[in-house]
């Protein structure tokens, strides 16, 4: 009997090759290269985004807002969208915070309602963006 101290680890999570899904497991945590995460340990005092000046580089401006990253972003969308359309039909156009701030969650963490194939399909277009882009990989 597992302790609810120490719950069953997702499997998802150890997922991919390379240095990508450290970085992505980097991301989950809030311990990557984003300046947000990086102003939460006092490592530098603006969390501004480095590529586009915006006020705040947090996980939710790197994956789906940063216009620095849209081509990056438009490919990552397209190939996630056909994964997730049951539960985001309209991607491409997030209406309101609650519904980007759920993607966001489904991006980083997976999503229960998709086995465990999909999620692995999801992970490798995120791996792949994460790695395109460059930005957690720098300090």
């Amino acid at each position: 009997m597992r302790s609810l101290l120490f719950p069953k680890p997702n499997p998802l999570f150890s997922y991919g090759h390379g240095r990508a899904p450290v970085y992505h497991a980097r991301i989950r945590m809030g311990l990557s290269a984003l300046n947000q995460h990086r102003r939460k340990y006092n490592c530098i005092t603006d969390a501004s985004c480095n590529a586009c000046n915006d006020s705040h580089e947090g996980p939710v401006h790197f994956f789906l807002d940063c216009p620095a990253y849209q081509a990056a972003l438009n490919n990552m969308l397209r190939s996630v969208a056909p994964l997730i359309v049951d539960m985001l039909p309209n991607i491409d156009h997030f209406v309101n915070r609650r519904a980007t701030e759920s993607f966001k969650q489904i991006l980083i963490n997976g999503d229960p309602r998709l086995d465990f194939e999909r999620n692995c399909s999801l992970f490798q277009h995120v791996h792949i963006y994460v790695i395109t882009t460059g930005r957690t990989t720098r300090p």
